[in-house]
């Protein structure tokens, strides 16, 4: 075989070897072509997945903001309206206390309460209610005037116990066993806009 053939030879064997390493190359490149377009369509997916998720997370949390702030505004409103009520109650009771009934009143409250603690030794009250009480209880009661707010505290002998006759303390009472009516009522108001 002379040089021309050889050369030949060598140059078909390189153009087939030159063929197949870049037929292997297209393939090769095919393949990473492929899986880079799946690993960009799960980063995609997954980048999707993730704004949704943030997106859903943020409207929830928007969602509890405005629930919050609603219960907020709503017991904000039932308190105005509670306060309303109580102060609109110690006026009455205010009023109460001026009346002739008042002695009465206070004087059978105290009655029970003296025979409850069996004999009250102190006596706090306001000073009207004061007055009334030297009337009805024992001699030796002690009556101090002053830090009770319409009505009175009873102390027993020996000091353990105590019955409070005062507005807040009738109020309280009261308004543990009213207040599931008035606030039902407080909040279908509310819930109009009234």
């Amino acid at each position: 075989m002379g040089i021309e053939e050889l050369s030949s030879a060598l140059s078909e064997d390189a153009a087939k070897v030159e063929g197949e390493i870049l037929a292997q190359a297209r393939a090769r490149a095919e393949q990473i072509q492929r899986e880079a377009d799946a690993t960009a369509n799960l980063l995609d997916e997954k980048e999707r997945r993730i704004v949704e998720s943030k997106k859903a997370g943020a409207d929830e949390l928007i969602k509890r903001a405005e629930t919050i702030a609603d219960r907020k505004r709503r017991t904000l409103a039932q308190n105005i309206y509670i306060n309303l009520i109580r102060e609109r109650c110690e006026v009455l009771y205010g009023d109460f206390m001026n009346s002739k009934e008042y002695a009465g009143f206070i004087g059978g409250i105290f009655n029970a309460a003296d025979a409850e603690l069996g004999g009250a030794v102190e006596i706090r009250a306001d000073e009207k209610t004061a007055a009334i009480l030297r009337e009805a209880a024992p001699k030796d009661a002690n009556f101090v005037t002053g830090g009770v707010k319409k009505g009175f505290v009873a102390v027993s002998k020996d000091g353990a116990a105590e019955i409070h006759c005062t507005f807040d303390s009738m109020f309280e009472k009261i308004w543990r066993e009213v207040a599931p009516t008035f606030v039902k009522r407080i909040a279908e108001a509310i819930n109009r806009g009234v």
